[in-house]
């Protein structure tokens, strides 16, 4: 977001008590570069179309272990000590709490400054938002497909100029 000057995806958010439901480390990172609005997805999340599942990275057979063992890096811990021996028999690995939702809106790309801007209202930032993408082309995809190595259980909006 920082160099890009962009935000890519906008938070999932439940309607009635404003719950971030998928992206807080979006908003934190938005919150630290100086923003006071950010793009979101409003749900109902006592619809019974909203279920929580899980959520997928897919990793080509035999990459997954140097990318276990770069993210054990990263995290400054030795392979070692870990258990990674499970690691690289499967292409995907299922990480719990992922909500799904009817339809997940993806890069909408939405320029940062806007969304500091300290001499407009909420509901005009919200107005430029709308102007913005109703400029956008939207492709849809079906569930199971795959985006920046993530597998998505939801039909996908993808935001395109």
């Amino acid at each position: 977001m920082r160099e890009e000057g962009i935000v890519k995806d906008p938070l999932i958010v439940d309607e009635e008590d404003l719950v971030i439901l998928d992206g807080m480390h979006r908003f934190e990172s938005l919150k630290r570069l100086g923003c006071r609005f950010a793009p979101c997805c409003l749900l109902d999340y006592m619809s019974p179309q909203i279920r929580v599942g899980s959520w997928y990275r897919v990793f080509t057979i035999g990459e997954t272990r140097s990318v276990a063992q770069d993210i054990l890096s990263t995290m400054k811990l030795d392979g070692s000590q870990h258990q990674l021996e499970g690691i690289g028999k499967h292409d995907a690995d299922a990480i719990i709490g992922a909500h799904v939702i009817p339809s997940r809106p993806l890069e909408i790309n939405v320029p940062r400054s806007p969304l500091t801007d300290t001499t407009i209202s909420s509901r005009e930032a919200d107005e430029k938002l709308g102007e913005l993408l109703a400029d956008r082309r939207i492709d849809r995809r079906p569930p199971g497909s795959v985006i920046d190595e993530r597998r998505y259980d939801e039909e996908l909006l993808l935001f395109f100029r």
